[in-house]
């Protein structure tokens, strides 16, 4: 119940947020990492890459606008596009990372998507 005393309080705290620093971890030596991420704005998603050795040398990055695409669609792009490059540069022991779970799951064979990249 929000009450007229209370309007005169003004505004209640806002809760505290807790922050948490993620650093990134290389891969085991002799391996790379590809990292990649999309985005979507203005109903346009683009999306991209970077690859990394164990020695967090930058070894490669790209960056592709998918046009009228989904958020997923345009992970699962940068993710190919990562992997596409990794393996025409001689790359074979990759280590992928990413934050959209769907494209993970899928990437493991574990859940099946409705689309092709």
């Amino acid at each position: 119940i929000y009450t007229v005393d209370d309007y005169f309080k003004g505004p209640s705290p806002t809760p505290s947020k807790t922050h948490h620093f993620i650093r990134w971890q290389s891969p085991n030596p002799n391996w790379i990492k590809i990292n990649f991420d999309g985005s979507f704005q203005n109903s346009s998603a683009a999306g991209g890459f970077i690859i990394r050795d164990w020695r967090e040398k930058v070894l490669r990055i790209g960056a592709s606008n998918y046009g009228d695409a989904s958020i997923t669609v345009a992970e699962g792009r940068a993710l190919r596009d990562g992997v596409q490059v990794a393996i025409a540069t001689g790359y074979r022991r990759l280590h992928i990372e990413g934050d959209n779970w769907v494209v993970i799951e899928a990437l493991k064979g574990i859940s099946a998507t409705p689309w092709q990249l």
